[in-house]
């Protein structure tokens, strides 16, 4: 008798997320539970990771569902409430749950989704736990350009980190050359 392990469970959970099918982020978060379920019962080798929890992040980001925004919320706050009650440090979005939800919530528009990709927005720039890469960077500064509440110096303020990522990380963060659209934007 062969039972899924936590691989089986992620690599499903990924496929789901990046299907874009209708239902699939549910059907992410659905086997999230099932995993959650599993390790509260005992069996610790099914405990979600931060793969897990990204995954059906990116999920929710990219699902046209109108509750995916709620979601979003959702899972962000049981993130958060693990890490600090359980002490599971390891918790905290990635880069590529960043991008996803700031750039979904930039498409959105509406005044939910507006809030929470400026809480995104703000837990990225203040904290240094979530590695920046170059697709979050520009993720950021098209945010900011397409925020009526954002000024064109907090654009400018990303556009120059971004550049001076790139040059104190090249190994890191590729060298980032902004396009010419970028400069117009911010003028």
């Amino acid at each position: 008798d062969i039972d899924p392990d936590l691989l089986s469970y992620t690599i499903c959970i990924n496929t789901l997320a990046n299907s874009k099918l209708q239902g699939s982020a549910q059907k992410a978060e659905d086997l999230l539970r099932i995993l959650e379920k599993a390790s509260l019962d005992g069996d610790s080798s099914l405990l979600p990771d931060v793969k897990c929890y990204n995954s059906v992040l990116h999920a929710w980001a990219t699902s046209d569902e109108k509750i995916a925004t709620k979601k979003i919320l959702q899972l962000l706050k049981e993130m958060k409430d693990l890490r600090e009650g359980s002490g599971r440090l390891d918790l905290v979005p990635d880069s590529v749950s960043c991008t996803s939800i700031i750039s979904s919530m930039t498409r959105r528009g509406d005044k939910e989704s507006s809030t929470l990709r400026k809480e995104m927005m703000s837990l990225v720039e203040s904290n240094n736990v979530i590695e920046t890469d170059a697709g979050l960077q520009n993720a950021l500064l098209l945010a900011h350009l397409n925020s009526s509440t954002s000024s064109a110096l907090e654009a400018d303020k990303v556009l120059r980190k971004m550049v001076e990522d790139s040059i104190n990380n090249p190994n890191k963060i590729k060298p980032v050359s902004p396009c010419i659209c970028f400069f117009h934007s911010l003028l």
